[in-house]
């Protein structure tokens, strides 16, 4: 039972830490860099995020049944570290994809999927074609006017009226938000192994149903969030294509889960263990040896008593004699 809670733990640590080395980096840089001075997430959606992965993740990882194999490994050393070195290159490499795809989501996903804070309304078709005239620095045309000011509203910024793209509007935000969550999503099933297993779905419906039911439900509750919460969340409903990029960012971590454990990572070994394993091979190997020669002699030993033993003999003889004698008295 100890093991079984010492790894669940492990899956927990690795699992959170990559969160919030993500999440802090990027809504600290973002934040710093953006042109509008606003964080890629609002308030409420990063609240939102601790919600479900501190409580949800957290259960599904806390509660997984624990696998035989963990009765073939080694104890934990007393001085080993809490979080291991293949814990720390999980951590790491999939905290830097999170961040790295949220920044480039964050200074180019307007315009790579024309993200126009009004579709219809704000179309550059519809706008360009409206009067561009400006007096004492202000657009003229009330629709023009109007579809600047509700990018603006939502702490968005249209850089270029003849694209409408709004950089960090509700639709913007929505896109970084979701990719964000799903990216967790998935790496909950990465986490549930620490010692470098290839395939992080063994076991999923034996040992981790409560996972694979919670990992339903955040699915659930985010789709949720996104199309019916809208005023409350601050996001506004996708498009199917975007969803559909944004989920593809986020099952991308099983393939970057599956490259970091094929990593040829070293766990620490304390001196003091690794001097007694090599101790205890080197005893277990003598063992085997002397056994092998005792087992030797005895054989030996056995095949000279049947050649000197008086009785040994008088028995042999007396079996050879025999099929003789019953033919006599036939």
């Amino acid at each position: 039972m100890g093991p079984a809670v010492n790894d669940n733990i492990k899956k927990f640590l690795q699992f959170q830490l990559a969160i919030n080395f993500a999440g802090v980096g990027f809504t600290i840089v973002g934040s710093l860099a953006s042109d509008t001075s606003k964080e890629p997430m609002t308030p409420v959606q990063l609240l939102w995020l601790n919600l479900i992965m501190d409580t949800l993740a957290a259960l599904s990882l806390a509660t997984e049944l624990p696998e035989d194999a963990c009765l073939q490994r080694h104890p934990v050393f007393k001085v080993a570290p809490l979080i291991t070195n293949r814990m720390w290159s999980f951590i790491g490499i999939h905290g830097a994809y999170q961040f790295t795809i949220i920044m480039i989501l964050l200074f180019k996903a307007h315009i790579w999927f024309n993200l126009i804070e009004i579709p219809g309304t704000c179309d550059p078709g519809i706008v360009g074609a409206f009067n561009q005239a400006k007096i004492n620095g202000t657009y003229v045309d009330a629709t023009l006017k109007w579809c600047l000011t509700q990018c603006k509203l939502h702490g968005g910024e249209i850089a270029d009226i003849n694209t409408m793209q709004c950089q960090q509007g509700t639709l913007h935000t929505t896109v970084l938000f979701n990719a964000f969550i799903f990216c967790q999503v998935f790496n909950v099933i990465n986490s549930r192994k620490i010692y470098g297993e290839w395939n992080p779905l063994e076991g999923a419906i034996s040992r981790s149903k409560n996972l694979m039911i919670i990992f339903s439900l955040i699915g659930g509750l985010q789709a949720l969030s996104v199309e019916l919460f809208g005023n409350f969340m601050q996001t506004t409903p996708l498009t199917w294509q975007l969803w559909l990029i944004t989920l593809g960012f986020g099952a991308f971590e099983i393939i970057l889960g599956i490259f970091v454990r094929a990593l040829p990572v070293q766990d620490f070994v304390p001196d003091q263990a690794a001097e007694k394993a090599a101790r205890e091979k080197e005893r277990h190997k003598n063992f085997d040896s002397k056994d092998h020669h005792s087992d030797t002699s005895s054989a030996v030993g056995m095949v000279s008593r049947l050649g000197t033993d008086p009785s040994l003999k008088r028995s042999n003889s007396i079996l050879k004699r025999r099929p003789s004698m019953n033919g006599k008295s036939s």
